[in-house]
C-alpha cells in the first residue's frame, strides 16, 4: 500500500514497457496492491474524473497535452521538472506540484503533501480547471484567428495596392 495512505491507489494507464512503471513504484515504496496497470484507454477523460491527482513522472516532455487534459479535468498534476514542459504549464504550489527532475524522494514527498492536504488538493484543483480553460478550443481558435488576421493583414493590403495601381 502507499506508505500512510492506504486509501489511495496508483492507476497506470499505457501501452509499452511496463517494467520502468513498476520500477518506479517500488522505489517510492508502493505494494502491489496499491498498483494497478492498465492498458491504453481511448477515454481517458473518464479515468481522469475517477481520480484525484495526476502524477507526471516523465523525463522528457513536450507540451504536455496529458497536464493540459488532465487540469481541465480538475486533477492537480505533480511532475518532475524536467526539461522543457512541465513547468511550462505547471504553477508550482498552485495547479500542482514540481519536484527536481529524476528525484524520486522529492516525487514521493510531494506526493505525500498532495494526498494529505485535502484544502490543498482542492485549490490546485480549481486552479487546474482555471490554467487549462486557456487551452480550450474556443480560445485557441481564437488566438489561431488572430495571427492569421494580423499575418494576412499586411499582405491582403500589399496585394489589393498593386492591385488597384494605389
Amino acid at each position: 500500500m502507499w506508505p500512510g495512505h492506504t486509501d489511495w491507489h496508483l492507476d497506470v494507464y499505457g501501452s509499452g514497457d511496463r517494467e520502468p512503471y513498476l520500477r518506479q513504484a517500488r522505489e517510492l515504496g508502493l505494494t502491489a496492491a496499491a498498483v494497478t496497470l492498465h492498458p491504453a484507454d481511448d477515454n481517458i477523460r473518464s479515468r481522469y474524473l475517477e481520480h484525484g491527482l495526476y502524477v507526471l513522472s516523465s523525463r522528457f516532455e513536450g507540451f504536455g497535452m496529458v497536464v493540459i487534459e488532465a487540469q481541465a479535468c480538475g486533477l492537480p498534476v505533480v511532475a518532475f521538472d524536467c526539461p522543457t514542459g512541465p513547468a511550462e504549464l505547471i504553477a508550482d504550489g498552485e495547479t500542482g506540484l514540481l519536484v527536481p527532475d529524476g528525484d524520486v524522494d522529492a516525487l514521493a514527498v510531494a506526493l505525500d503533501r498532495a494526498m494529505t492536504d485535502d484544502a490543498w488538493r482542492l485549490r490546485a484543483s480549481r486552479a487546474a480547471v482555471r490554467h487549462a480553460s486557456a487551452y480550450s478550443v474556443d480560445n485557441i481558435m481564437t488566438r489561431w484567428q488572430q495571427l492569421f488576421a494580423q499575418l494576412l493583414s499586411p499582405a491582403l493590403e500589399e496585394r489589393l495596392r498593386i492591385q488597384t495601381g494605389s
